[in-house]
């Protein structure tokens, strides 16, 4: 994961500092705007933005995401995902 700062966190890091609430936003509204399916059929890509609120900062932000999901098994799998700023709300 990418932080916003530029650091890059591994999964370990991630998931620590979701335990201790460090990354802690909720999605207020989230908007799909693209759904688009690979022709093997097994990957499918997702666009959209949303507005995070973090414990930290009153003021939301808005963001714009892509999330990449391929089928494993019985079920889908985000295997990668990206979301960038766009201004706050």
């Amino acid at each position: 994961m990418n932080t916003p700062n530029g650091r890059v966190l591994r999964r370990e890091d991630v998931l620590e500092r979701l335990a201790r609430g460090v990354i802690a936003h909720v999605s207020d509204d989230e908007r799909l705007e693209a759904l688009q399916r690979q022709r093997q059929g097994d990957i499918v890509v997702v666009m959209g933005c949303d507005v995070v609120v973090n414990p930290q900062s009153p003021q939301p932000v808005a963001r714009r995401f892509t999330n990449v999901w391929q089928l494993g098994g019985a079920s889908w799998q985000l295997i990668a995902r990206h979301a960038n700023a766009i201004g706050r709300s």
